[in-house]
């Protein structure tokens, strides 16, 4: 955390414009990075873990809509992604992430954002059916850095 701050201090990017480095926790826990382009539209990528120890990476395309406040901003934000786990030593799966629906809080001061999304998603792979419905989500937060 006190790198955060830290971070903070010594970055001023505009929330537009810069990489948001940061994390997750929930379904999947991990790393989060967010690419901002001064577009509305961001790429997301995330890497982690989900459900124990399973390795998860997932990528997004999210569309936002901002909410103007007086010392924060709101967005409101959804997309489509796609999905890749490690569900043990001989089973993997991937899919679409469909919708991403998401809101996040970024502030003025300080180039932070904070988070919370969720995601449905279908599982192609070693199912026995071949076919899975799962439901991820998270909270989390970033540092954008220019």
């Amino acid at each position: 955390m006190i790198g955060y701050i830290i971070l903070a201090t010594l970055a001023s990017a505009p929330l537009d414009k810069g990489v948001g480095l940061g994390f997750i926790v929930g379904l999947p826990t991990g790393v989060d990075a967010k690419f901002w382009n001064g577009s509305g539209i961001s790429p997301v990528l995330v890497a982690g873990v989900n459900e124990g120890d399973h390795f998860h990476f997932h990528g997004d395309i999210n569309l936002h809509y901002p909410i103007q406040a007086q010392s924060v901003n709101f967005l409101l934000y959804y997309g489509v992604g796609i999905k890749a786990e490690e569900e043990g030593k001989d089973r993997f799966v991937f899919g679409p992430r469909l919708p991403v629906i998401g809101f996040e809080m970024t502030l003025y001061e300080i180039p932070l954002d904070f988070f919370v999304e969720m995601a449905p998603t279908l599982e192609f792979g070693d199912e026995p059916d071949g076919i899975d419905f799962d439901f991820e989500g998270g909270l989390g937060m970033r540092i954008t850095i220019k």
